[in-house]
This record gives C-alpha cells, sequence and structure tokens, in this order.
C-alpha cells in the first residue's frame, strides 16, 4: 500500500498498473520510474512530482494538474489529458505520441525533442513553450495558441494559413 504521508520516493511497485489513482493528491512525490500504465489518475493533484521516466501509457490523467511536473525521458503514448494543467512541465524527450490532449495548458512548458506524432493538442496553449526538435507529425493542431514560443513548426505559416493556429491579441 502506498504511503502519501511518508517523506521517501514512491517505488514503482507501489502503485500498480491500472490503479485507481483519480483524485488523490501526489503534489511533489517521487515517481520517477513509476509504472503508472492504464492508471486512473483524473483530477489527480501531481503538480511540482518527480515523474521522469515514468511509464504512463495509457493512463487516464483527464483534469490531473501536472504544473511543473518533471516528465522528461517518461511515456505517456495514448495516455489521455485533456482539459489537464501541463503549464511549466518539462515534457523532453518525452513520447506523448498518440495522447489525448484537447484544451491542455501546456504554456511554458519544455518539450525539447518530444515525440507528439498523432497528439491531439486541439485548442491547446502552448504560449511560451519551448518545442525545439519536437515532432508534431500528424499531431492535431486545431486552434492551438502559440505565443513566443520556441522552435515553433517550420511550416507556422501553413498552419496559420489554414486556420489551425491562432495567437492571443491580448496580454
Amino acid at each position: 500500500m502506498v504511503n502519501l504521508d511518508s517523506d521517501d520516493p514512491i517505488d514503482e511497485t507501489d502503485i500498480r498498473r491500472e490503479a485507481d489513482c483519480s483524485g488523490l493528491n501526489l503534489s511533489g512525490a517521487d515517481l520517477s520510474n513509476a509504472t503508472l500504465s492504464s492508471a486512473d489518475l483524473t483530477g489527480t493533484d501531481l503538480s511540482g512530482a518527480d515523474l521522469s521516466r515514468a511509464k504512463l501509457h495509457d493512463a487516464d490523467l483527464s483534469g490531473a494538474d501536472l504544473s511543473g511536473v518533471d516528465l522528461s525521458n517518461a511515456t505517456l503514448s495514448s495516455a489521455e489529458l485533456p482539459g489537464s494543467d501541463l503549464s511549466g512541465a518539462d515534457l523532453s524527450n518525452a513520447d506523448v505520441s498518440g495522447a489525448d490532449l484537447p484544451r491542455t495548458d501546456l504554456s511554458g512548458a519544455t518539450l525539447i525533442d518530444a515525440d507528439l506524432t498523432k497528439a491531439d493538442l486541439s485548442e491547446s496553449d502552448l504560449t511560451d513553450a519551448d518545442l525545439r526538435n519536437a515532432n508534431l507529425y500528424t499531431a492535431r493542431v486545431n486552434q492551438i495558441t502559440i505565443r513566443r514560443s520556441e522552435g515553433v513548426f517550420a511550416s507556422f505559416a501553413e498552419l496559420k494559413q489554414k486556420g489551425a493556429v491562432r495567437e492571443r491579441d491580448h496580454d
């Protein structure tokens, strides 16, 4: 059983595949290398947690607070993240392929070398995000917000022409 009151790191064996962790407060937890594939983490507070190298394939993180989370080198392929807060998160080298991220706040997130192929980023906020070398091949980018982002698509002008990208007019 997971002891959430302990300061000890949570071992990857503490949280089982397909576990129901919905609504828990795991802010600041050390979940590096954890296997959370297919876990239900809807509405969970993971703000500031270390999920580096975690396996979250097919996990449901709908509406979760992932602000400031370290997800570097994590696997989030086919994960559900609609409406989640990933502002300021580090997703460097993360596998986010096929993930569902509509209406997600990715403002200030670091997505350097992230794999976002076939990810759904519709209506997401990528303001100030760092997308250098991110792979967005076949990603859905309908009505995303991008402002002051680094390394934004080589074909940004083409996407804007098609109405896939909107820029904020206000601060």
